[in-house]
């Protein structure tokens, strides 16, 4: 859901901050938490990845004081939508550039091991996979990733080229936005262990950025039988999830969170929602 949990966003605050609610009220828990917020400490509230929500996010009804009433607090805003920055009228605008192309070939290069001794064939057709990438980080992390180790089978990066290049067209989505999604999609396609397939849509039914256990997945891949019969024991079982985790951080389809836990990118996750419900781009 894009509706913006107010209580959510108010508690992940005050948590950093020590501020407890002590059974407040809604208007009590907003005045409490813009007086600690303003209290003249100076403070930098990151309000990370934000979206177009419906209804907008309300600064006010979450206790975070405008620009012309801080009194030593900061907030900054990231999002992938200009739009929700113009909405919210934030008072300075920085837009993060796309890697060069160069930036992009070297970064192509170190994730998929590919080194200047390598072929020139390899060179030439991972350039061209790079440039599919369209200088996106998270799309370069993940088709480099997934072709690692493959420089000598040449079949594979044209397999991937050739992928990359089908178009796509997604209503109302930003082309960037579509190219991160068509690398996604093929990296979880190009994956052969079925059980890494499954613990990856698993992983899609929790809400995005929460931090997940390994105790947590081992039961729920027990209980939904992702295994099948394949395990022994409940150790045998966590052991599986620990190595079919594995192949998806070495893939950036997960990432680590806290001591051995994992959580799912944004665009990953709905990435795996469209394919568990079996949607295809058109």
């Amino acid at each position: 859901s894009f509706t913006p949990d107010i209580k959510q966003i108010q508690d992940d605050i005050a948590g950093p901050l020590g501020l407890k609610w002590e059974n407040c009220s809604e208007s009590e828990r907003t005045r409490k938490l813009w007086s600690r917020l303003t209290n003249g400490e100076k403070i930098l509230l990151v309000m990370d990845d934000v979206w177009d929500p419906d209804p907008p996010l309300d600064f006010d009804a979450i206790g975070i004081p405008k620009s012309d009433n801080h009194k030593g607090c900061r907030v900054l805003v990231t999002s992938r939508n200009k739009q929700v920055l113009n909405k919210m009228d934030c008072d300075k605008r920085i837009e993060v550039e796309l890697l060069s192309e160069e930036d992009a070939w070297i970064m192509f290069k170190r994730c998929a091991r590919i080194s200047n001794s390598s072929s020139k064939k390899v060179i030439d057709k991972g350039r061209k996979i790079a440039k599919e990438c369209k200088q996106l980080p998270v799309a370069i992390a993940v088709i480099a990733r997934s072709l690692k180790g493959l420089q000598h089978r040449e079949h594979e990066l044209d397999v991937t080229l050739k992928s990359l290049k089908k178009p796509v067209s997604m209503h109302g989505v930003d082309d960037n936005v579509v190219q991160i999604y068509k690398c996604l999609m093929f990296s979880y396609d190009y994956m052969k262990d079925e059980k890494a397939k499954g613990l990856f849509l698993l992983c899609s039914v929790f809400r995005e950025d929460e931090e997940i256990s390994i105790e947590v997945l081992t039961r729920l891949c027990i209980g939904a039988g992702i295994f099948g019969e394949d395990y022994g024991s409940y150790d045998d079982g966590r052991n599986q999830v620990v190595v079919a985790k594995n192949e998806l951080l070495d893939s950036c389809l997960l990432l680590e969170a806290g001591q051995s836990g994992v959580k799912m990118n944004v665009f990953v996750r709905d990435v795996a929602q469209w394919q568990d419900k079996g949607c295809v781009f058109l």
